[in-house]
């Protein structure tokens, strides 16, 4: 074997290691990235259900003066206000979910972990009264959490 031929060989060799190392680099990166798309995930799904949470607990004095029909003109607007952002922080809460279906239909997360992650979550939401109203109102919204539902509950059976 020539000098030429050994030299070719040693280059060959090694831009097949370095051909190798850069697919499992990449591979890493990829699911590095899947993992922290899914913690952004996760935790925009909890703050906006922290607020929910909050709220909840400050509307908890009216909630019980409305259910004894006892609310002063003062507490009455006081509901309206709270109403309001209370819609507002229920959308806010599906809108994360929204966004983490999307992800999911876009395969930019770890299907089998989204799926451990939030199969429940996503089944529960469209068995829950406060949400109902919204997930059921025949328009187009939230139709990639809708579309991530269908195949969650092909999972269950």
């Amino acid at each position: 074997m020539s000098t030429f031929e050994v030299i070719s060989a040693m280059i060959s060799v090694l831009s097949f290691v370095l051909a190798l190392f850069a697919v499992i680099y990449t591979r890493l990166s990829i699911s590095i990235s899947k993992s922290n798309v899914l913690r952004n995930i996760n935790d925009s799904i909890l703050k906006a259900s922290d607020s929910i949470s909050q709220m909840t607990h400050n509307m908890a004095p009216l909630i019980a003066s409305r259910i004894d029909k006892t609310l002063t003109e003062g507490q009455k607007k006081s509901w309206e206000h709270y109403s309001v952002s209370f819609d507002i922080k229920t959308s806010d809460y599906l809108n994360s979910y929204e966004v983490a279906c999307l992800m999911y239909l876009g395969k930019k997360v770890n299907k089998k972990d989204f799926e451990k992650l939030y199969k429940q979550d996503i089944i529960n939401l469209f068995e829950r009264d406060i949400f109902k109203e919204k997930l059921n109102d025949g328009n187009e919204h939230y139709g990639n959490l809708k579309k991530t539902y269908s195949q969650m509950k092909e999972l269950d059976i």
